[in-house]
């Protein structure tokens, strides 16, 4: 039974991690003072949650690529001083209005799911429950 619980928890984490990871990239982005490219983007991700989101660069990468393309970032090749060129990313005015909009939602679900979660796990007001019979 744990070897299940545990292939739950990993599902679960990985549909919970995948449904932000625009929002935390367009957030990273716009956040960074420094010029933004993909394993910057990683770590800070990884830095501001205090270790507990690690992404891998084959998950990144392409929400970045989808986001580029979706006209929400703005990628540019920079020039390499030592090692291969990195793609340079900049959050757009799109990208901004969007990053707002996800933030909006993000913070009204949460805000009901918490609610939600914590009416449950009190139990059911009885007298508010409708009768099913």
């Amino acid at each position: 039974m744990a070897q299940e619980i545990g292939e739950f928890q990993k599902k679960f984490n990985k549909e919970l991690k995948t449904g932000l990871l625009s929002m935390l990239s367009l957030l990273a982005v716009d956040s960074d003072p420094e010029p933004s490219y993909g394993y910057r983007i990683i770590k800070n991700l990884e830095v501001a949650s205090g270790g507990k989101f690690t992404f891998p660069e084959g998950t990144v990468y392409p929400i970045l690529s989808s986001l580029t393309e979706n006209g929400f970032l703005k990628a540019d090749w920079g020039e390499a001083t030592e090692g291969p060129r990195r793609k340079y990313y900049k959050i757009t005015k799109e990208g901004k209005a969007a990053l707002k909009m996800c933030l909006e939602e993000w913070n009204g679900a949460s805000r009901t799911v918490n609610e939600t979660i914590g009416k449950l796990e009190k139990g059911i007001d009885r007298k508010a429950k409708r009768s099913d019979a």
